[in-house]
């Protein structure tokens, strides 16, 4: 039997001799290997650090390589694959879908990660992966930064000039006006039933539910909604 040298994984060094791993480890081979939907999954789980290496190990002749890891899904799961000069990769997983027999995406997982590991090109999931979260994040600072500009502006404004913007919208939306009278109810109601009365009344623009269609009904529900809290919000406590 031949003799194996065991690496940990965080002082991986390959061997100068090391056999062509990136067929068999490529995501073409490793799709034939599973299928789309299984090798798409196991991008997620490579992307998602589910995959925790634990061992890697090269023959003497560096002919094969065997990772071991934990992965986690639904559950941790204890997997392993081997690869050689070869399309055909060996692997094993407790999951129940490759105790059935099959190339799991846990299988999957490992593999990419493995790629990476040897020094493979990153996966396109991984690297799309990157590139959405450097944008995203990239995204919400422009944003945290127009928002923190606009308050500032905001803040900055009398409150005469606000509420004159204010009602030139409100006069232009009926909904917005809506919510300001009832808003305005609202504040004088207190425990005045006749103005609590009025308050829902605003919120509620029956004068407007025999045209109400689609959409409509969706805010009508919305409205019906604030008229419950407030009345609730309204009500004296004792």
């Amino acid at each position: 039997m031949p003799s194996e040298k065991s690496h940990a994984i965080e002082h991986v060094k390959i061997p100068a001799t090391l056999f062509d791993w990136r067929a068999p480890l490529s995501d073409a081979n490793l799709r034939a290997s599973a299928n789309a939907t299984i090798f798409k999954r196991g991008q997620a789980y490579a992307v998602s650090g589910a995959v925790q290496p634990q061992r890697l190990v090269f023959t003497e002749k560096n002919t094969v390589i065997s990772c071991a890891a934990t992965v986690t899904g639904s559950q941790v799961y204890s997997t392993e694959i081997s690869v050689c000069d070869d399309p055909f990769i060996d692997g094993s997983c407790d999951c129940p879908n490759a105790e059935d027999g099959h190339f799991c995406k846990h299988q999957v997982a490992l593999a990419l990660v493995l790629r990476d590991l040897l020094g493979g090109q990153t996966t396109d999931a991984v690297a799309e992966a990157q590139k959405k979260l450097a944008a995203a994040a990239k995204r919400a600072q422009t944003q945290a930064r127009n928002e923190a500009q606009l308050l500032t502006f905001l803040q900055a404004r009398s409150t005469q000039d606000l509420a004159q913007r204010l009602w030139q919208w409100a006069e232009k939306d009926r909904d917005l006006k809506a919510d300001l009278k009832a808003w305005a109810a609202q504040s004088r109601a207190d425990s005045d039933p006749k103005a609590l009365t009025q308050a829902i009344t605003e919120l509620l623009n029956l004068d407007r539910l025999p045209q109400a269609e689609g959409r409509q009904w969706l805010a009508y529900l919305h409205a019906t909604y604030k008229a419950r809290r407030n009345f609730v919000i309204a009500l004296p406590t004792h």
